[in-house]
């Protein structure tokens, strides 16, 4: 693939969301028994475990989605009580439901993965 090659969009005419492929499950962790704390630098011990479940548009060939399962600890600090989450900025900002990656064809994305009414999904076709 070179840059500006015209890459044909394999979901092009489905107008129904159970048409769409399904997406590719992959898992990820960021489980660890320790990580250094954010305010103090002091060792924290985890207490928890959580998962976040992230979308990517996958590969533009295919069309396919990758639906992103991501296992991560939580830790709280003795010293100074503080409570955080393994970073994985490497992924996705903290609130997003979408990865980080830079995505070309990004309207077709947005009306996959909203969570939109069918009306309002209608008007923005």
């Amino acid at each position: 693939m070179t840059p500006g090659e015209y890459i044909p969009d394999p979901t092009e005419g489905i107008t129904r969301i159970e048409d769409l492929p399904k997406p590719h499950i992959q898992q990820r962790t960021r489980n660890f028994r320790s990580r250094p704390c954010p305010r103090c630098g002091i060792s924290a011990g985890r207490y928890a475990l959580d998962t976040r479940t992230l979308h990517d548009l996958g590969n533009t060939h295919t069309g396919r989605p990758i639906d992103l399962f991501v296992t991560f600890s939580r830790h709280r600090c003795t010293y100074c009580g503080r409570c955080f989450a393994v970073d994985m900025t490497e992924l996705a900002l903290p609130k997003p439901l979408h990865t980080s990656r830079p995505k070309s064809g990004c309207s077709l994305g947005v009306r996959r993965w909203t969570r939109l009414p069918k009306c309002q999904l209608a008007l923005m076709a």
